[in-house]
């Protein structure tokens, strides 16, 4: 018996590649042509702003084993967690689904989202008391962001010419500048 089913249970694409292509199989030639229906739907990731939706049929000739389809990839500016599409294999014809007639279309985040200090040096009055220190994302992100501080060195003195200071900050997905 001919079966029908995707070449593997798992696919990767980089956000930023534009399409995947996913292969279908079969695990014999045939001499009559096949068909199966497929289609690539919501897992983690939404239709319309992390992948567009596709559906549609494949046909082997007969002799041929192989054909592919696209789903296109939708490249967003959030730094996000890596998101699934479900794909799905249906409705054969002169064949049956075979293992796996279900597979996973992982989209890889392209953004990386750095923290940094908003300004190269701070200077500050011996008799101030304080600076503020703005930290800042290098993009937008969609996760919690944290990063350790602490105050140390250079030509002043812990004890004498600065306090200790140090922590964690803490950026909710969305947030601006911290202080």
């Amino acid at each position: 018996m001919v079966r029908i089913q995707f070449g593997q249970a798992t696919y990767h694409v980089n956000e930023d590649a534009g399409s995947a292509t996913i292969e279908v199989t079969l695990t014999t030639p045939s001499v009559n042509v096949v068909s199966v229906d497929y289609v690539a739907s919501d897992g983690s990731a939404t239709n319309g702003s992390d992948y567009a939706a596709t559906s549609g049929a494949l046909i082997f000739a007969p002799g041929e084993t192989s054909q592919s389809f696209t789903v296109p990839i939708l490249d967003d500016a959030l730094e996000e967690d890596n998101e699934t599409v479900a794909l799905t294999l249906s409705n054969p014809q002169n064949g049956a689904l075979g293992t796996p007639a279900a597979a996973e279309l992982v989209i890889m985040d392209d953004e990386r989202v750095s923290v940094q200090f908003d300004a190269p040096s701070y200077a500050v009055a011996e008799g101030d008391g304080s600076v503020d220190v703005d930290v800042v994302l290098s993009a937008p992100s969609a996760l919690a962001v944290s990063v350790a501080f602490a105050v140390t060195g250079g030509t002043a003195k812990a004890g004498a010419d600065y306090g200790p200071a140090a922590g964690t900050l803490i950026f909710a997905a969305g947030e601006a500048p911290k202080r």
